[in-house]
């Protein structure tokens, strides 16, 4: 209604319908302007990928001084809490200090977007301590994610956690005092523990390609390539001394074509990518091969 016939426009119409995608009324999962019809659905369910999701509850617990069993208080935000509260730890001339760690694991599924959902207070007491929760993946150093203060329950919390992410994620919550003489027992209560991957992939991503490693005069060396596929969830980047034996040394979130690595010594170093989602993992990269201060393009292996 713009006054200007369509067939004299410049308009998306995707679906090669003959009316401009704007003039129509179309599903649009994930409010992008694209007409779902339009956008990838690898599993042909109806559902596009972007807009599939999954919630995963935390694994079983067991261990000493672990329940045998998940307590189903944590699973739905409904009022029910689970409580954890400190022990007292013995301390050198009996000044003993109040501790609380407990860690859940959840099997992560690799996605577009990745959401821990939290609903979680603490008792008012007299030292007046907070809570902090944090996230680890594939067994990499814990990051700080929420500081729990409140006295209050609140409403459910929605955290987003960054691209990439791959493996078993583990969510720590630590008392933040543990200083000596500071005994009481403070209380943590969790309604809500809930991960919930958005946006997932049902076939395997294309590989990378184009890798590329320039090193910088620090002696750093940035890894570069063109991503190949559309439905990745992030990227592994391996590196290996001798081309045989591999390791992981990171991983990026989704559209993601850089990384920085700092190998050291003067020995040859090889680098390798591939994409990944929750289908499995793509084709690796050709392999890069390099000394420093000299380079070889990439090649096929």
């Amino acid at each position: 209604s713009n006054g200007t016939p369509d067939d004299c426009e410049s308009l998306l119409d995707c679906n090669a319908n003959g009316t401009p995608d704007e003039c129509e009324i179309f599903d649009d999962c994930n409010k992008n302007g694209i007409p779902d019809e339009c956008e990838l659905d690898s599993d042909g369910d109806g559902t596009i990928d972007k807009c599939e999701y999954r919630h995963v509850p935390p694994r079983p617990l067991s261990g000493p001084g672990r329940p045998s069993t998940q307590d189903d208080d944590i699973l739905r935000s409904d009022g029910v809490w689970k409580t954890l509260q400190e022990r007292e730890v013995p301390g050198r001339r009996g000044r003993n200090r109040s501790v609380l760690e407990h860690t859940w694991t959840f099997d992560l599924v690799p996605g577009d977007e990745v959401v821990l959902h939290v609903q979680a207070h603490r008792r008012a007491s007299t030292e007046d301590e907070a809570f902090q929760l944090s996230f680890s993946a594939d067994g990499s150093p814990f990051q700080d994610l929420l500081r729990i203060d409140n006295t209050e329950p609140g409403l459910p919390l929605e955290l987003r956690l960054p691209s990439g992410l791959r493996g078993p994620l583990q969510v720590r919550v630590r008392d933040t005092d543990r200083s000596a003489g500071r005994s009481a027992l403070d209380t943590l209560f969790v309604d809500y523990l809930m991960l919930e991957t958005r946006g997932i992939a049902s076939s395997v991503p294309a590989a990378p390609r184009d890798l590329r490693v320039q090193e910088s005069p620090e002696g750093a060396w940035a890894l570069s390539w063109t991503d190949g596929s559309e439905n990745e969830a992030g990227f592994e980047i391996e590196r290996s001394r001798d081309g045989r034996s591999w390791k992981k040394i990171g991983a990026t979130g989704l559209d993601s074509t850089s990384f920085r690595d700092a190998p050291g010594g003067r020995d040859e170093v090889h680098y390798r990518v591939r994409a990944f989602n929750a289908a499995g993992d793509s084709d690796y990269s050709g392999t890069w091969s390099g000394f420093p201060t000299r380079s070889v393009s990439a090649t096929r292996r």
